[in-house]
């Protein structure tokens, strides 16, 4: 096979899933991770001892795209073996009758999904008053005094993915105009 044969391969491997419906959500989920990057977990912990009780993928399904779509929401993070700092990482992939296809993917630097009342809170699926389709709830933290930052993400069709949240600055930001003042 030559190289351009194959480098185009490779890509449309990126973008396009093929699964089969044997595949589990999770398997979907997996086979659209980059390279050095693994499934983020969704955990719940002991409040007695802060221990992880139970893990699953961070991997939610709904109709995000439309109320009839059986679509994936995923949620990974690198996992850098050098000085880079961990990020997370959080993708919808659309089913169509060619298999699935990532239809939003965004980058949180330097962030991780929301723990609070020793369960991890950050990745939630939820419908809007009047809407016909699931929103994602994306909730990340870069340290405990820092906060936290939500952003709600609704598919407009002719538009895609876009955030509800009005815009906010940083936490970090924030927490500098309080020490100012």
């Amino acid at each position: 096979m030559s190289m351009c044969r194959m480098f185009l391969c490779s890509i449309f491997f990126l973008h396009f899933g093929v699964a089969t419906a044997q595949q589990t959500p999770k398997e979907v989920a997996s086979s659209f991770l980059p390279p050095g990057t693994r499934m983020a977990e969704i955990r719940r912990f002991d409040p007695k001892t802060g221990t992880a009780v139970e893990s699953v993928p961070a991997v939610l399904s709904g109709h995000f795209v439309s109320p009839e779509s059986n679509d994936l929401v995923c949620a990974y993070v690198n996992v850098s073996q050098d000085s880079q700092p961990k990020s997370l990482f959080v993708s919808v992939l659309h089913r169509s009758s060619e298999g699935y296809a990532i239809v939003f993917d965004k980058s949180f630097y330097e962030r991780f999904l929301w723990v609070q009342d020793f369960a991890t809170t950050g990745l939630k699926t939820l419908k809007l008053p009047g809407e016909s389709v699931d929103s994602i709830a994306i909730t990340t933290a870069r340290g405990a005094s820092l906060g936290a930052q939500t952003e709600l993400y609704h598919w407009v069709d002719g538009v895609g993915t876009v955030n509800l949240m009005p815009s906010h600055p940083p936490a970090e930001l924030r927490a500098c105009l309080i020490v100012i003042l």
